[in-house]
């Protein structure tokens, strides 16, 4: 996919090009149609299985559910927005 820089900003004769419809491969619609379909049927145990199969994690031990002492400890939470959550 190309991205064309388009300058709105006045100065010139530009026109607002119309957008563009990205074409999407039959397969991956196809393939997404069924993992969402499953999960719909099976709920977690399909997000554990399709976690398993893409990312070779398996959190079945673990769950899906992350302690309040892990959050507390993600260096991907800032501390002012780990204040605002409600199991903080």
């Amino acid at each position: 996919m190309t991205l064309e820089i388009v300058d709105l900003r006045g100065g010139g004769a530009q026109t607002r090009p119309a957008p563009a419809r990205i074409a999407l491969d039959p397969d991956v619609v196809g393939s997404v149609r069924g993992i969402l379909g499953d999960v719909r049927e099976r709920g977690e145990e399909a997000v554990l299985d399709a976690t398993m199969r893409f990312d070779g994690a398996d959190l079945r031990g673990p769950g899906l559910v992350v302690s309040p002492a892990e959050r507390r400890r993600s260096p991907r939470w800032p501390t002012e927005r780990r204040r605002c959550l409600p199991w903080t």
